[in-house]
């Protein structure tokens, strides 16, 4: 059973004759600095940036019609060689 919301997008993905689906994977970036222990205002960068792939509906007018579905993931840390 879908959510609230996405069986209110799926009813009003009904009535137009033709729907667009886009799709984009904008990267969420919340960096910021961080004091380093003991030497003063020296600062270290800390970052946590996440990955967004929604699904919007849309008319052929450009009328947003609702989002069917997204994912939210980290790429995994590399390790330095």
């Amino acid at each position: 059973m879908p959510s609230g919301h996405t069986h209110a997008t799926l009813e009003r993905i009904r009535a137009p004759a033709e729907v667009l689906w886009g799709q984009d994977t904008p990267l969420l970036d919340d960096g910021r600095t961080q004091p380093k222990e003991g030497l003063g205002t020296v600062k270290i960068t800390v970052r946590e940036a996440y990955l967004l792939h929604p699904t919007v509906a849309f008319t052929l007018e450009r009328m947003t019609l609702g989002v069917l579905g997204m994912t939210l993931w980290q790429r995994p840390e590399q390790p330095w060689a």
